[in-house]
């Protein structure tokens, strides 16, 4: 048989494989997700009661020390308004004892301003009258002596009588006033309170304007005024004192 001259044909190569489109498209990550484990089983049981209050007790303690803080606060205030009211007070009621104070000295200075306007007129006048004994002082025309010897107001008469004057038993505020400048201690003058009248007159009679005293409760009966150089006061008049006695100034001659 002849050989079959028909050849096998050429092979057709094969079609390359059509990979599937490629559809993946960028997306965006997934999260990933563990699941929680469960807890283990002696842990299981009621959850606590307390669990959800367990700040309370803090909260509250927060609040009271706040309020405490804010009480000592307002009390200490209080004590400072306290105190700096008492001392406005206490300033006013010195300001004012101030005032009086110096109302009392201004009306002092003008007493003894007066007194030596007075005294300085007389001595223009020619009535100023001196010289006196030693240890007597002149004015207009008496002398006057604050005696060495205390007595009783009672005993002053006969006191003044052995120095060759009298007790002093009249007067007015000019000469009380003067008399105050020479004077060094507690002296007797004679002047006394007279119960039955209610009032402080002189030796001879005459009514004295004696002032307020600070011993304003006191029993005026036997009480007698003494002189100083800075107050007009009284006494009884047993105590023992320096008498004020005066004699003319003629009697000096």
């Amino acid at each position: 048989m002849e050989e079959s001259s028909i050849t096998n044909p050429p092979s057709i190569p094969d079609k390359p494989k059509l990979e599937p489109p490629n559809t993946d498209t960028e997306t965006p990550e997934q999260e990933l997700i563990t699941p929680l484990s469960t807890a283990p089983k002696e842990e299981w049981g009621p959850v606590p009661s307390d669990i959800f209050i367990k700040d309370a007790p803090n909260a509250f303690s927060l609040w009271a020390v706040i309020a405490v803080i804010l009480g000592i606060l307002s009390l200490l205030l209080v004590l400072a308004s306290s105190f700096f009211g008492y001392q406005y007070f206490q300033n006013i009621q010195q300001s004012n004892s101030n005032l009086y104070n110096l109302t009392k000295e201004m009306k002092s200075f003008h007493n003894k301003l007066d007194i030596f306007s007075g005294t300085m007129k007389e001595l223009q006048k020619g009535k100023y009258s001196e010289p006196c004994l030693k240890h007597w002082i002149g004015y207009k025309d008496n002398c006057y002596n604050q005696t060495l010897s205390c007595v009783s107001w009672f005993d002053c008469d006969n006191l003044c009588i052995s120095m060759n004057s009298t007790f002093l038993k009249s007067g007015n505020d000019m000469i009380m006033m003067f008399m105050k400048k020479f004077i060094s201690a507690d002296t007797w003058v004679g002047i006394s309170y007279q119960e039955n009248s209610k009032e402080w007159k002189w030796g001879n009679g005459s009514s004295y304007p004696f002032g307020a005293s600070p011993k304003s409760k006191w029993n005026f009966r036997n009480s007698c005024l003494y002189i100083n150089s800075n107050m007009l006061d009284f006494s009884h008049c047993n105590e023992t004192l320096p008498c004020l006695c005066q004699k003319a100034l003629s009697a000096e001659n």
